[in-house]
């Protein structure tokens, strides 16, 4: 399973509006690679940016203070100016959105890491326009179906383009990447509202047993993702049993946050 960083949409689910931050903690989520149109892969050669931008990336979707509204999309760029480029320590509401959120983290690896032309990168840049300066900054442009038409193939760091439509980043490597991050499990903290019933397994299996059920409105906060039986599914610990829970989230191909 490959999962990615994506900016989602504001929490009406639309381009525009809305409050600063993430309301629903659906504007900016991880959640496994799907098919968005991309027809290019970009890869920076050394690892370390790789590295560095999965990293970042992760940080950055799992910060609430950090939403979506194309209005103030280069707000979350100045938050991430002002903290030394540290996603996790953004403590006021900002905004971004796919390409904004995407060419901020380039420069914040250029500032991390010393590499001038990524700290250069033109952090206004719509999907539209970033293709030639991605490759100007020095990322490979890979263009071959095994890279955008499955997520089995990309490393951590990898950015997907389907210009004048969206951008996102790869958190972790695929299964046939060669890659060490191609596993089913992938460690992230997320807080969940319920929108209806969902019951708490005791094991990611849809027919294994359970041990309670969310009602609607009720909150839970996870520590893992995993897919499994066709679902994404949250995994935590139980408070009382200590021992680990899993709930259904979705189908595999829906945002998980």
């Amino acid at each position: 399973m490959t999962i990615v960083s994506n900016c989602s949409g504001t929490e009406y689910g639309g381009a525009t509006g809305g409050a600063a931050g993430d309301q629903t903690g659906g504007e900016v989520v991880v959640r496994p690679w799907y098919d968005f149109g991309q027809n290019a892969v970009y890869r920076y050669p050394e690892p370390q940016v790789r590295a560095l931008m999965a990293k970042l990336a992760t940080e950055t979707a799992q910060n609430d203070h950090v939403g979506y509204d194309q209005n103030g999309r280069l707000s979350f760029r100045d938050a991430l100016r002002r903290v030394n480029y540290d996603p996790t320590a953004i403590k006021t509401n900002c905004e971004t959105d796919c390409s904004a959120c995407t060419s901020a983290l380039i420069e914040a690896v250029g500032a991390l890491l010393g590499i001038q032309k990524l700290y250069d990168f033109d952090s206004t840049l719509s999907t539209r326009e970033m293709d030639g300066p991605l490759q100007a900054a020095g990322f490979q442009k890979l263009t071959g179906s095994k890279y955008t038409d499955t997520g089995d193939y990309l490393l951590a760091g990898d950015i997907s383009l389907d210009p004048g439509h969206h951008v996102n980043i790869a958190v972790t490597d695929g299964s046939k990447s060669g890659g060490s991050g191609g596993g089913e499990w992938f460690a992230v903290t997320q807080t969940i509202t319920f929108k209806s019933k969902s019951r708490v397994h005791v094991a990611p299996k849809v027919k294994s047993a359970y041990t309670y059920t969310y009602k609607p409105g009720e909150m839970l906060t996870i520590d893992g993702l995993l897919i499994a039986e066709g679902y994404t599914w949250g995994t935590y610990l139980g408070a009382s049993s200590g021992e680990r829970r899993y709930i259904i989230l979705g189908t595999a191909e829906r945002v998980v946050k």
